[in-house]
């Protein structure tokens, strides 16, 4: 029978009604297996993959294929958002056997868990002589198989070990702060040259196809520039501007209802792979924000406003938390609901149905937007606009009308699947990127608009926080039902949010951050190999998986550690504890050769080594407004709120510090603003 009826996982519920015997992740599938003395073989993905539904529909709602699979094997369904621990275990081993992955990520396992044989899509043909090859070898020669797993086995535990982050609990390190500004200075010039050698001048972007937004990639770079030579400044300018304008000049953004798609397939921006993540979002909305507050073009503050109210009108659930992802696929098709044909689009726009417009105005948004009757994409057009669009030959406010009928008009196809869970680290996530964007567009609507959304999401941060301060904290919540327990990500993710949310002056728990990193240190740190894991530590032989530790590297998103380290960061800074800075300064010397080999692979974590060099620290009373220039970014600073002095009450007062002084004290006066600035800039010249 197959076992996952019941599941809250959109993913699990997506296969309970296969004929094969599925199981879910858990500890009855492995007794099954020693029990029937039989191989196990893990699916894993997720709600929103398009190729995890095309292997469906072919082969696992196939009773031929699932009456062999369940004749020779016990089968197990995983979603990796449920269990990324299991996913990036078992991608390690598929990443050993055959050099690639990708999902559906299927791997064929012992029942103790050791990984042998592994593959992506297949055909129901060639997955069916695969299953009956396997099945036969077990019977005939079980040895090869068991030979086999634990040739993976030590190749993913010396992988792991080689990129697990290191994290010896009681070192310093005797590194100054001149010493740590040159090592940050190389490591931003290695970003740069790896980037501009990389960087498409043509299309933008840092990869070739498929390409990938790399938010914190393109964050990062946005530090680096500022150490650059004026020649190579401009460099680095033109390279973002264009990477950052033509993701959403492109088919990657959703021109209608605002959202990113997950990257882009071709070179050119053009054909994105449809399915919406909110780790997307979160990464993206924080690089706009940060290149809105670098370089004040409207463009990007633009951008932000649309993104948030993307995620207001889509994500948002009425527990206050964000959803996880929108599917690609829409009635069993890619892509379905996003592309139109040239005469939808003419017909939608002139009916005399609601708004209507000219057959030149429907020529016209058709031209911008390069709709036209032979397709650009399959059987449809996916909205893009050309690089050198001119806003200024089109009449902006009609196409915006325009694009709100289309918008109207798509509402009524069939939507794609809707993945309403809600994962802990993600919505940490979003709330601290929400919270970089109100402060780094201050001045502009998209501010208020992420304040507006961060106050919605208020009932679910407190769940949150007090679920944390209990040990009950889960890694998915399901309409407000929590499920499964919290991982490492999770822990650090919901800490930089509450941080973040504190420096803005929303939330007041400030006991809670230090409680939940001693948590962290007590529940994810392995003392036998000295490195941090993704699940809670416990000893071999009870552990989930065989192995189990974190790699120190940013993925799509960002890895724990570098998380981590931007959290351990802060507190020191607001403690203005130098022998906490120089246990981070530790942590990052542990990771010093893999930076200098490829930062990129570490660049969330370049992003957070701004705070130890150019951290500011201000000491403000509760009534006190942070001046409103110049700005930092939010990344750059510590904000700590204190109750003033009874002699001191009717002044605000701030005091702007770095990690050993304090430089200015004052209440409100007309030289403020110069001394703030005075203030700044003589924290930064000592960094």
């Amino acid at each position: 029978m197959n076992h996952l009826r019941g599941q809250k996982s959109l993913y699990l519920k997506q296969h309970a009604n296969n004929p094969v015997h599925w199981f879910p992740w858990g500890e009855d599938a492995f007794k099954e297996a020693q029990k029937q003395n039989k191989p196990l073989m893990v699916s894993i993905g997720y709600s929103t993959c398009h190729w995890c539904h095309v292997m469906e529909r072919e082969s696992f709602e196939n009773n031929q294929v699932a009456e062999i699979m369940n004749e020779s094997f016990i089968c197990i369904k995983v979603d990796r958002e449920e269990h990324p621990e299991v996913d990036k275990y078992y991608m390690d081993a598929m990443l050993a056997i055959s050099g690639h992955g990708g999902w559906p990520l299927n791997v064929f396992i012992l029942p103790d868990k050791k990984a042998f044989f592994s593959f992506t899509y297949l055909s129901s043909a060639n997955f069916s002589k695969l299953l009956i090859n396997i099945a036969d070898v077990w019977a005939a020669n079980p040895e090869e198989i068991l030979s086999q797993a634990q040739l993976v086995t030590e190749h993913v535990h010396k992988a792991s070990k080689l990129g697990g982050g290191a994290w010896d609990r009681g070192a310093t390190i005797n590194l100054n702060k001149d010493s740590f500004a040159q090592q940050k200075q190389n490591m931003d010039l290695k970003l740069r040259e790896i980037m501009l050698q990389n960087f498409d001048p043509v299309y933008g972007g840092f990869t070739q196809a498929p390409k990938f937004p790399r938010s914190h990639a393109v964050s990062a770079l946005l530090r680096a520039r500022k150490t650059s030579e004026s020649a190579e400044v401009e460099k680095v300018d033109d390279a973002i501007e264009l990477t950052l304008k033509a993701m959403v000049y492109g088919g990657m953004w959703d021109h209608l209802d605002g959202g990113f798609h997950r990257y882009s397939t071709d070179a050119q921006w053009l054909v994105p792979h449809f399915e919406k993540m909110l780790y997307d979002q979160a990464l993206l909305l924080r690089t706009y924000s940060e290149a809105y507050l670098e370089y004040k073009d409207e463009f990007y503050a633009d951008v932000c406003s649309d993104l948030i109210k993307y995620l207001h009108d889509n994500h948002l659930n009425s527990d206050g938390s964000l959803a996880a992802a929108f599917d690609a696929d829409s009635e069993g098709v890619e892509g379905k609901f996003f592309v139109w044909s040239k005469e939808e689009v003419l017909e939608c726009l002139t009916s005399k149905n609601g708004h209507s417009f000219s057959e030149a105005e429907a020529e016209e948004f058709s031209k911008l937007y390069n709709i036209t009757k032979t397709p650009n994409w399959e059987e449809g057009n996916i909205l893009h606009l050309s690089l050198d669009t001119n806003w200024g030959e089109v009449r902006r406010s009609k196409i915006i009308e325009m694009k709100s009928k289309l918008s109207q008009q798509r509402a009524k196809r069939v939507w794609p699947a809707r993945d309403a869970k809600a994962i802990v680290a993600w919505n940490g996530q979003m709330l601290s990127a929400l919270a970089q964007a109100a402060w780094n567009l201050a001045g502009h609507s998209a501010s208020s608009l992420a304040t507006d959304l961060i106050a919605k999401c208020l009932p679910f941060i407190n769940r949150m926080i007090a679920d944390s301060g209990e040990n009950k904290l889960a890694r998915v919540y399901y309409d407000g039902e929590a499920h499964g327990a919290a991982l490492l990500e999770d822990y650090v993710a919901l800490i930089e949010a509450i941080q973040n949310l504190q420096m803005m002056g929303i939330l007041k728990s400030d006991p809670t951050v230090d409680e939940l990193l001693d948590l962290v240190e007590k529940k994810f740190w392995n003392p036998v190999e000295n490195k941090l894991c993704n699940s809670a530590y416990e000893p071999k032989d009870e552990r989930a998986i065989p192995l189990d530790l974190v790699s120190s590297e940013d993925g799509a998103t960002p890895s724990a550690v570098s998380i981590l380290l931007g959290c351990l960061a802060r507190q020191a800074l607001r403690a203005q504890d130098i022998e906490k800075q120089q246990k981070v300064l530790g942590l990052m010397e542990s990771f010093r050769q893999t930076f200098e080999k490829n930062p990129l692979i570490m660049s969330y974590m370049m992003c957070e080594l701004e705070l130890m060099g150019r951290g500011v620290l201000l000491k403000m009373s509760d009534d006190a407004q942070i001046p409103a220039a110049p700005r930092l970014r939010l990344s750059q600073m510590q904000v700590v709120r204190r109750v003033a002095s009874p002699s001191l009450q009717a002044t605000p007062v701030i005091e702007c510090c770095d990690w050993q002084s304090c430089f200015y004290a004052s209440g409100e006066c007309e030289e403020f603003k110069s001394a703030w600035a005075k203030a700044l800039e003589k924290i930064i010249s000592r960094a």
